[in-house]
């Protein structure tokens, strides 16, 4: 019988220690530029991600401006009705007063303050929620000392765009709850004022 061939050697056993410690650093250099790379956009979401809830910090000092003015109106509201109640019951008194002269009748009593509707209707408040921004601004690190470096502080950086991502959630919950009860106390105040205004021209005899 013939003897079998000898396998061919691989490339990486022909190759010298030198050739391989120098393949193996090109395959270090590669995985570093990539860690520096991910590193740097991460920095760049980090950044857009303050910015975001910055801009949704305003949003919510807008939204809570108005929830503030819709209070005042809602006062404002509350002093016509007043007003209103009482023209109605001198209106009515008044008009009693006059038939009973003119029909020599026995004076009747006005109806009193009744006659008008009830207050304003209650403005459903927006739950107090203060917006709890969690600033998840990532600095980087003054110096990256080697690889270990570099994959903590993008360790931080992730860490920290976890934190940023929890915060957006709770405002744009905390807006979206805002706006949905300004909505309800727009409508509520938009009937109030027809009715006041009706109750108005009833008042004035039109």
């Amino acid at each position: 019988m013939s003897a079998r061939p000898a396998p061919a050697a691989t490339p990486h056993e022909t190759m010298s220690t030198a050739q391989l410690q120098h393949e193996l650093d090109e395959i270090q250099a590669r995985i570093d530029a990539s860690t520096t790379r991910m590193v740097r956009t991460a920095h760049e979401a980090s950044a857009c991600g303050a910015a975001t809830l910055c801009e949704l910090n305003q949003q919510g000092d807008v939204l809570r401006r108005v929830r503030a003015d819709q209070q005042v109106i809602e006062d404002n509201l509350a002093t016509s009705d007043r007003l209103l109640r009482g023209l109605e019951s001198w209106r009515g008194a008044a008009t009693n007063a006059f038939s009973s002269w003119w029909y020599g009748e026995d004076s009747t009593s006005s109806s009193g303050g009744g006659g008008g509707q009830d207050g304003a209707a209650q403005a459903i408040a927006a739950p107090d929620i203060r917006s709890s921004t969690t600033r998840a601004n990532v600095a980087p690190s003054s110096a990256t000392a080697g690889r270990d470096g570099s994959l903590s502080e993008l360790s931080s950086i992730v860490s920290g765009l976890c934190a940023q991502a929890n915060a957006m959630n709770a405002e744009i919950s905390t807006h979206s709850a805002t706006i949905d009860a300004a909505l309800m106390t727009a409508d509520a105040q938009s009937m109030h004022i027809q009715r006041n205004t009706q109750r108005t021209r009833v008042a004035g005899g039109r």
